[in-house]
C-alpha cells in the first residue's frame, strides 16, 4: 500500500515538474462531436413527448437512434437513420451544447421502458448497464461490501 501511494505521489511531481496537465490526456479525437449543439432532433423528440404525441417509449428508441446516428465511430449508424422518423432533423441545432439532457431523460424513466426500447438504450454507449451488472454480479466484490 505504501509502494502504491509513493509511485501516486511520484507520478504527480512528475507531472508538476514537466508541466503536464491531466486533462491533456483525456481528450479523445471522437468525443469532440459531443459540444457542437447539434442535438435539435433530441429536443424535438422531447417536446413532442412533453406535448403527449408519442410515448415515453417512442421517446427513447427514437432518441438512442438520435444518440447512435451522431457517433462517429458507430457502425450501424445508418440503420440507425433509417429507423428514425423523417420529422427529426439531424442537423438542427440545439440549444445545449451535448446531449446529456437526453441522458438524463433515459435514466429517469429506464426502469419504466418497455423492453425494446430498454435493451436499446442498454447497448448504446450512453448506458453504463453493462459495468453495473459486472460490478453487481461479482462475487469478490460482494463479499467485500458484506464484510464492511
Amino acid at each position: 500500500m505504501k509502494k502504491n501511494c509513493l509511485f501516486i505521489f511520484l507520478i504527480l511531481i512528475i507531472i508538476t515538474l514537466i508541466d503536464i496537465k491531466p486533462s491533456h490526456a483525456i481528450f479523445f479525437k471522437q468525443g469532440a462531436y459531443l459540444e457542437k449543439n447539434q442535438w435539435g432532433a433530441l429536443e424535438d423528440i422531447l417536446n413532442d413527448w412533453n406535448n403527449k404525441l408519442i410515448t415515453t417509449d417512442e421517446c427513447a428508441l427514437y432518441g438512442c437512434y438520435v444518440l447512435a446516428a451522431q457517433e462517429p465511430a458507430r457502425k450501424d449508424k445508418n440503420n440507425k437513420i433509417k429507423l428514425l422518423p423523417t420529422k427529426y432533423k439531424l442537423e438542427k441545432k440545439s440549444k445545449s451544447a451535448g446531449p446529456y439532457f437526453f441522458v438524463n431523460f433515459l435514466y429517469n424513466f429506464e426502469d419504466k421502458l418497455a423492453p425494446e426500447a430498454l435493451n436499446e438504450f442498454r447497448n448504446s454507449d450512453w448506458s453504463d448497464f453493462e459495468f453495473y451488472d459486472k460490478f453487481t454480479k461479482n462475487d469478490k466484490i460482494i463479499e467485500i461490501i458484506k464484510k464492511n
